[in-house]
């Protein structure tokens, strides 16, 4: 099981914390950034190299885990033109898991063992076994971004950005931006009683 903590850790770091925002939308209007981020998000699974005892295995696993995971966001992408839909992220985010779910099946009997990392982080004095320290790795990197975005995305849209304006009040007046900050109308406030 450490293997899919592993592998799990690799997407979580690979599909959130290394795709900007300003990446996650330009891949969604230009392939050369979708190429982009399939290509970061797979040198995530590199060090499978290092830890797997069948490299053809992992080479060809490696250029499946690109193919499918640009497919799977090119087809989000068009499905979800800007939109907030938190429907497409989980069953963006499912795909993609299935994909690591394979992954693992392929090499979970072809893994070199951690037991020297057990007893390096024995000799350092840190109570926890090698395996733990995966989990609650994996555990903080879920807690902090992934589960985040869907938090946002699961919130409504406030009126006023639907319609790509901002209300500002300032000094009894409200002025109406566009999403470019240039004022487009100002409203003083009434008096208060």
């Amino acid at each position: 099981m450490i293997l899919l903590k592993i592998l799990l850790i690799f997407h979580t770091l690979g599909d959130f914390y290394f795709q900007s925002n300003k990446l996650c939308d330009l891949k969604k209007n230009k392939i050369s950034y979708l190429i982009i981020h399939v290509s970061i998000y797979t040198i995530f699974f590199v060090p499978l190299f290092w830890i797997s005892t069948n490299i053809l295995a992992v080479s060809l696993l490696l250029f499946g885990v690109f193919i499918t995971h640009f497919v799977c966001d090119l087809t989000m992408s068009r499905m979800n033109k800007g939109n907030k839909d938190t429907l497409l992220l989980l069953i963006d985010q499912i795909v993609h898991v299935l994909i690591i779910l394979i992954v693992w099946f392929v090499l979970k009997d072809e893994v070199a063992e951690f037991v020297f990392l057990d007893q390096l982080i024995n000799q350092i004095g840190v109570p926890l076994s090698f395996d733990k320290l995966v989990s609650v790795f994996l555990i903080t990197l879920i807690i902090l971004k992934p589960t985040s975005i869907l938090i946002e995305k699961s919130l409504p849209v406030e009126a006023d950005n639907k319609a790509g304006t901002n209300s500002v009040l300032t000094n009894d007046t409200i002025v109406e931006t566009d999403q470019k900050d240039k004022p487009i109308a100002i409203e003083q406030e009434q008096e208060r009683n």
